[in-house]
């Protein structure tokens, strides 16, 4: 039993430090955002993508020996959580559970609060550039001011183009 509860210490840890990694990763992220260049935003988010496969394998890992320790203290696996089990254990590991389990609570606030800053900024960017792709557009479709000699099509009268001359009859 006394290993089972290890497991989910040492799983609860690195799922901890995955977290910090990931909230460190969120800050370079805001940092390589930028409408200039691509490659450094793309580095951050190949690294991000890889923390959250890290991070699905722990809560994967985390699930299973949750799991081993529900059943082992006869409780319903589908309910059980870190929060239930606590109180279940002995003296020093029932405080070392709900410490380190809130300790990875407040780094997933943490990580939640700073992604959500990120997707707003992202979602601003996206919107000055579908702004500015409209504008652009709209200047390209509409007719230009001046017209290139070639393009203009010759007017009847003088060669050079010049004005009409009208005769009347009187």
């Amino acid at each position: 039993m006394d290993s089972i509860v290890k497991r989910l210490l040492t799983v609860l840890d690195e799922e901890t430090v995955c977290y910090q990694k990931l909230q460190t990763v969120l800050i370079e992220e805001e940092t390589a955002m930028s409408l200039r260049e691509r490659a450094p935003f793309e580095r951050v988010q190949v690294e991000k993508e890889a923390l959250l496969n890290q991070i699905q394998d722990h809560e994967a890992r985390r699930k299973t020996v949750v799991n081993s320790l529900a059943s082992a203290y006869r409780i319903d696996p589908t309910t059980a959580s870190v929060s239930r089990l606590a109180p279940l254990l002995p003296a020093p590991d029932d405080e070392q559970l709900q410490s380190r389990a809130q300790r990875l609570r407040s780094c997933i606030a943490a990580v939640r609060s700073k992604n959500n800053h990120n997707r707003l900024l992202i979602c601003r960017y996206l919107e000055l550039v579908n702004g500015a792709l409209k504008l652009l557009n709209g200047q390209i479709d509409d007719q230009a001011v001046y017209r290139h000699p070639a393009a203009a099509s010759p007017s009847v009268g003088y060669a050079r183009g010049g004005g009409r001359i009208f005769c009347g009859s009187g």
